[in-house]
């Protein structure tokens, strides 16, 4: 007897924050000389802080993955909490390992970054009530 799979099991949050999380290892951990370098149309106001803005976006996109990947409302959350620790392990450990990456430096606004891209997933799930310390979750 065949399995047949629908289109929704292949692209679950579970499976696509798989996926991105491999993605954002691959991006981070690349050689100093592959980061592309900030275009001449981007503001030099911004142009600093671009390496923050893509830590925060990165991670902000794997934590609605994960976070509605794992139950969203139907989880407590204590459960979620935890996924939110793993997450920010995951952001010290991708800049410990940049330590021996050439062209590439741990920066603690890279974490910071990462952090507040958590957090916004959280409060925006949290606002919808599909994640989170939504009322209905345990």
């Amino acid at each position: 007897m065949a399995i047949v799979r629908t289109s929704t099991e292949w692209f679950s949050s579970r499976r696509l924050a798989v996926w991105w999380a491999i993605l954002i290892a691959v991006l981070l951990l690349a050689p100093g000389s592959a980061v592309p370098t900030v275009p001449w149309w981007v503001p030099a106001s911004i142009g600093g802080w671009a390496d923050c803005l893509v830590h925060g976006a990165l991670f902000l996109v794997e934590a609605l993955l994960v976070l509605r990947g794992t139950g969203g409302a139907r989880t407590g959350a204590l459960r979620q909490g935890r996924w939110v620790l793993m997450l920010l392990a995951y952001a010290l450990l991708l800049e410990l390992l940049q330590l021996q990456v050439p062209g590439r430096s741990f920066q603690w606004m890279d974490i910071v970054s990462a952090a507040l891209g958590i957090g916004i997933a959280v409060f925006w799930l949290r606002r919808r009530g599909t994640g989170m310390y939504s009322p209905t979750s345990g």
